[in-house]
């Protein structure tokens, strides 16, 4: 697809240069590495799946359009949808993406994004309690 197109590209780039940077060259390397790239594509599915309504949230308190109605409703989805990651239940599309690794590798990125989603969850808290504190000043508004 994409991705081996991009990397016959920057193959025939590296090529043709006398002195290819070096973080060309690692990003070359990390195109050709089959098990790092998968990981990396897990990673990115799973930051986009959890950030998503983390950006809707944030959206909705900036008083642009596309945020959701109830805020503090948002933040407990969020929490739930993170609480589901730290027991090994992922998004469709990481489930996915996890399911066509072989089983170490998926069970080392498993850890990764349960670990991640452990930090996520406690940021949630902190700003559910900032948000709870001051939710007079959010109905003033």
């Amino acid at each position: 697809g994409r991705i081996s197109a991009f990397k016959k590209f920057l193959s025939e780039m590296l090529q043709d240069l006398s002195d290819p940077p070096p973080t060309a060259q690692a990003l070359l390397a990390l195109l050709t590495d089959a098990v790092r790239l998968t990981a990396l594509k897990v990673q990115i599915a799973f930051t986009c799946e959890s950030m998503q309504p983390i950006y809707d949230l944030i959206l909705s308190f900036q008083k642009q359009t596309g945020g959701p109605a109830d805020p503090l409703g948002a933040l407990n989805d969020i929490k739930s949808a993170q609480a589901e990651v730290t027991r090994g239940k992922f998004p469709p599309g990481v489930q996915k993406l996890l399911s066509a690794c072989p089983a170490p590798q998926a069970a080392a990125q498993s850890k990764v994004l349960q670990q991640a989603a452990t930090v996520m969850s406690s940021k949630v808290d902190n700003l559910h309690a900032a948000t709870g504190s001051h939710s007079d000043v959010q109905q003033g508004g």
